[in-house]
């Protein structure tokens, strides 16, 4: 099979005009039908019916052509992961998860850069880690309970969840779960995985939470909190990022929540020095806020 009858083909099914697709593909009009005209003998099907008029794809045309638009997908895909792979051992590729922990990470990499000024920095705030590990887009990936599974990786910290308040509410240390509902309540959107985990560990006590006010951006989150607009439940990573002085603590009886954060990683990270050098000052960061205990 000559692969370049197929893409004759499939340039020719996405115009449906041999003018236009000898012009694409800068052959004669003649030379295109030829070679049309050879596919179809080597495959023993006619790929096109051809009037007068105009030029349509058969049954068998369209099943081709749905197979050749996956072919150039997948090569589309595999050219592009080829230049995310072909990099200098200078540059630091890193994926975060969206939210808390791309907050605390950059704040890493604005230390990291002041000590290593001449590494070039690829950093990528995320829903997609799994396929951007995949596709070697990224060398690591920080992230939470295990969500891009088949990458080797490493067990950093785990943390826990916990209510936050303004001194409006008066609310003690340890409250009751019960009681909860009878404040506002705020919360991240429900695509937010500190949302989707504060619902799960709620359902499995037969409890719903209902917000009264949904955001999409942690520091908004933290305003309205601050300034007496309601009740949010965050984690420890969050706590630790904010300042806190005008916030009060509290622990839910009978609801603990907690998530595990790991590095992800590829072959690549294990010989990458620069990637070695983030991973270590990122664990320092995370003792510092006690997110992970001192030795």
């Amino acid at each position: 099979m000559n692969y370049q009858l197929l893409y004759y083909f499939h340039k020719l099914a996405e115009h449906l005009n041999f003018t236009t697709a000898a012009n694409k593909l800068g052959i004669k009009q003649p030379t295109l039908s030829q070679q049309i005209k050879i596919l179809e003998n080597q495959l023993g099907v006619q790929l096109f019916s051809r009037t007068n008029r105009k030029v349509t794809l058969t049954l068998t045309g369209e099943y081709l052509f749905k197979q050749t638009t996956s072919i150039q997908m997948i090569l589309s895909d595999t050219f592009d992961t080829i230049k995310d792979v072909e990099v200098d051992e200078d540059t630091l590729r890193v994926g975060v998860l969206h939210g808390e922990l791309s907050e605390l990470l950059s704040e890493v990499f604005v230390k990291f850069h002041q000590e290593e000024p001449s590494i070039n920095i690829k950093f990528l705030s995320t829903d997609n880690l799994q396929e951007d590990l995949n596709k070697s887009k990224i060398d690591m990936g920080f992230t939470y309970n295990g969500v891009a599974a088949g990458h080797p990786c490493e067990f950093l910290a785990q943390e826990k969840f916990y209510l936050i308040s303004s001194e409006k509410y008066h609310l003690s240390s340890y409250i009751e779960l019960e009681s909860i509902n009878h404040y506002p309540i705020i919360l991240m959107t429900k695509e937010y995985m500190c949302r989707q985990l504060v619902e799960e560990e709620m359902g499995k006590l037969n409890k719903r939470i209902t917000p009264s006010i949904e955001v999409s951006s942690l520091e908004i989150l933290y305003n309205m909190v601050s300034n007496g607009m309601g009740l949010s439940i965050v984690s420890e990573t969050f706590l630790n990022l904010k300042n806190l002085t005008d916030i009060r603590v509290s622990s839910i009886k009978d609801l603990q929540i907690d998530r595990d954060i790991y590095m992800y990683h590829t072959p690549r990270f294990a010989n990458n020095s620069v990637a070695q050098r983030f991973y270590t000052m990122t664990l320092e960061e995370l003792t510092k806020l006690k997110i992970i205990p001192p030795n």
